[in-house]
């Protein structure tokens, strides 16, 4: 979607009309990452006494919409913040995102007025339907880029085998000497996860259960090292180079502040939050489990 120039049967205040004297609409925006999703950063400076006074009451509100055509994306965000953020899932963008700034009446409005009317509007208007615009501002367009680092691809560091010692039942991680990061189970685990590894309803309570319990602890060990210990110890490893670029690229984290970072937090969005989906996966299951059951 693109904001064309427009004639409006009502005043709008807008930057490529002289509808209004005296008031402004001017919305700034930067898109930037936070971690491996986009973040957009929203300021606006409104000048109008009465339009302010509409969002705080509820009568009108800001709204964004957002489109990246390239991927088929399309989505809104109501506001009643002059400042906000935005948060995009980058899986769902690709190519140009387009991001189109608007005040909307939030209720249909009779005789609405506005002292700031330009003065060839004298007399009030009659009816502004509800979601009918009311302010127009700068469009912004952006190019995003698909990232390249991502922990669980085909070039995941990590690695599930079975644990050869019978006498252990507990998950075991190994990392020191080795390529991967080895994540060993228990004959018995190691079968339900083959099972049902390839399963993209459960994937995420796997990663959930396995792998992030797995990076935490990764991490862990990493902070409590200083920066030249870890590139002489670890400095050649696949494991290492990826959770380092990882870190580093998507998330501007450099490995000597990682003791800084709270690490529960900084694993699951590395791993792209899969607690989240995880317990959106369970409550599927669940479902599929009541319906079932009523069935019977």
């Amino acid at each position: 979607m693109d904001i064309r120039y427009r004639l409006y049967p009502y005043p709008v205040l807008a930057y490529f009309n002289d509808d209004y004297v005296d008031s402004k609409f001017d919305v700034s925006a930067q898109c930037g990452n936070r971690g491996y999703d986009v973040e957009i950063i929203v300021n606006v400076e409104l000048v109008n006494e009465k339009l302010n006074e509409m969002i705080k009451q509820g009568k009108a509100v800001l709204l964004y919409h957002l489109e990246c055509a390239q991927s088929g994306y399309r989505d809104i965000h109501k506001t009643d913040k002059l400042s906000d953020k935005i948060v995009l899932k980058d899986s769902k963008l690709n190519g140009e995102l387009h991001f189109c700034p608007y005040i909307l009446a939030n209720e249909t409005l009779n005789d609405y007025s506005n002292v700031k009317f330009n003065p060839d509007y004298s007399k009030p208007v009659k009816k502004i339907e509800k979601g009918c615009i009311l302010a127009v501002g700068r469009q912004f367009n952006w190019d995003i880029s698909k990232k390249k680092s991502d922990l669980l691809k085909s070039a995941s560091p990590f690695r599930i085998i079975k644990n050869m010692d019978k006498s252990v039942s507990e998950m075991v991680v190994e990392y020191e000497s080795n390529h991967n990061i080895i994540i060993k189970l228990c004959e018995k685990d190691i079968a339900i996860y083959k099972s049902m590894k390839d399963d993209p309803g459960v994937r995420d309570i796997l990663n959930s259960a396995i792998v992030v319990p797995a990076l935490m602890y990764v991490l862990e060990k990493l902070a409590a090292t200083d920066e030249d210990t870890m590139e002489a110890e670890f400095g050649c490893q696949a494991w290492y180079i990826s959770i380092k670029q990882t870190l580093e690229k998507s998330f501007k984290i450099p490995l000597s502040s990682l003791k800084d970072e709270n690490i529960f937090s900084l694993a699951q969005r590395m791993l792209r939050t899969p607690i989240n989906n995880a317990l959106e996966q369970l409550s599927v299951v669940g479902a599929k489990d009541d319906g079932e059951e009523e069935e019977t």
